[in-house]
């Protein structure tokens, strides 16, 4: 048995692959868009709070309005914030409805999470309706000479990653503990 030290080479593969097993956690985590969600979702909560009480102001300072003539300039402002509470809840109702479509998550800890969810038509179903919820797009490319593949990851139109990985003859999957990609789809 010989052993030898890792080359450069060797310590940059093991570092883009574990770069991009992370990258590929994060996506599929989706925690970030999660926090992003409820943020506004609680700013819009509370503008709306904030413009009915005011609104509810507004209407008892209307009692006080006993001689029967309204100012032109109160009216004004109460249509005003009756338009923004309708506005607001317009606002809160489509951000609502955005999260029930992107609300497709997948709990990822490792690789095979990945794989596990691949082997059940479900699971393959689940990992593509996250990937088109979340505007997550692959482009691939193979040269056959070197049996490399090219792949580039996309978020929302933006390139986010790039990796090339080559793979071996017989068996390209086996490090990834998949012997023949067939059995999954039958």
């Amino acid at each position: 048995m010989k052993y030898r030290l890792p080359t450069q080479e060797d310590i940059d593969e093991e570092e883009r692959t574990e770069n991009f097993k992370e990258l590929l956690i994060k996506l599929l985590s989706n925690r970030e868009t999660q926090t992003k969600d409820n943020k506004k979702i609680v700013e819009l909560n509370n503008l709306l709070l904030e413009q009915k009480s005011y609104r509810d102001n507004l209407m008892k300072s209307f009692a006080g309005f006993t001689s029967g003539v309204i100012p032109k300039e109160f009216l004004e402002v109460v249509s005003k914030t009756e338009a923004n509470i309708n506005d607001i809840e317009q606002n809160l109702a489509e951000l609502q409805t955005q999260i029930n479509i992107k609300k497709t998550t997948i709990n990822i800890y490792s690789e095979n999470d990945i794989i596990d969810l691949y082997k059940t038509e479900d699971g393959r179903l689940k990992i593509n309706q996250f990937f088109v919820a979340n505007d997550i797009t692959f482009k691939f490319n193979f040269d056959k000479t070197t049996r490399t593949l090219f792949a580039k990851i996309f978020q929302n139109g933006f390139e986010i990653d790039r990796i090339a990985k080559q793979f071996s003859l017989h068996n390209p999957l086996k490090e990834f503990g998949i012997n023949n990609l067939n059995e999954y789809f039958n």
